[in-house]
This record gives structure tokens, sequence and C-alpha cells, in this order.
């Protein structure tokens, strides 16, 4: 009986992948901040993260169910993020829209 001789391979070692670049805050033009029901205007993702931390149920339901996701609709339309835009569409409470803003934040530059 013949026995084989076990060849160790050599260990490789995992190649860090470089972080990708942090994206810079995207602020809304003058005109087109969005305007909260009975709240303060938002100029950007920052500014709708705080928001969402105090939002009233009425004031979420009212920019959510009426015509659709308003918060989807400006963060796409105004501030060009379709990622978070598509994580708002699909929230439908406020915890799932502050966490969704919450992941869009970890790819900018705040």
């Amino acid at each position: 009986m013949l026995k084989k001789k076990l060849v160790r391979q050599p260990k490789v070692s995992k190649v860090a992948r470089p972080k990708a670049k942090a994206l810079s805050l995207v602020t809304a033009p003058a005109g087109s901040f969005f305007w909260v029901n009975n709240g303060p205007p938002l100029r950007h993702l920052l500014d709708l993260s705080k928001f969402l931390a105090i939002i009233t149920e009425e004031q979420f339901h009212y920019h959510t169910q009426r015509a659709g996701n308003d918060f989807a609709k400006w963060v796409e339309a105004i501030l060009s993020d379709k990622l978070c835009a598509r994580a708002l569409e699909k929230s439908k409470t406020v915890a799932t829209a502050r966490a969704a803003v919450g992941r869009a934040l970890k790819r900018y530059n705040v």
C-alpha cells in the first residue's frame, strides 16, 4: 500500500479591498427644500434623519400614504440618491424609514 504525501498549499493572504470613496452630502437648492407638513424644511439627508427621530405618526402617514412616498420622491429627484429612495419607498414605518436613511448616511462624508 502506497502512502500519499500531503503537499500543503501556500497560504494566500486576503487582499484588502479599498473602501469606497465617501460621497459628498447633497444639499437641495433653496427652491427644492422638503417642506414637512407642520414641520421644518429639510435640506439634505442629515436633516431628514434628524427629523425622522422626532416625526409624529400623523406627519409620517401624511407624507407616505396620500400619493406615494413624498420622502422617497424628494430623495431621488432632488438629492439624486436612488438607493436610499428605493429603501424609503419600501418603508412602512418610521423605524424602517429612519434605518434606511441611517444606512444611506454611512455612504456620505458626514
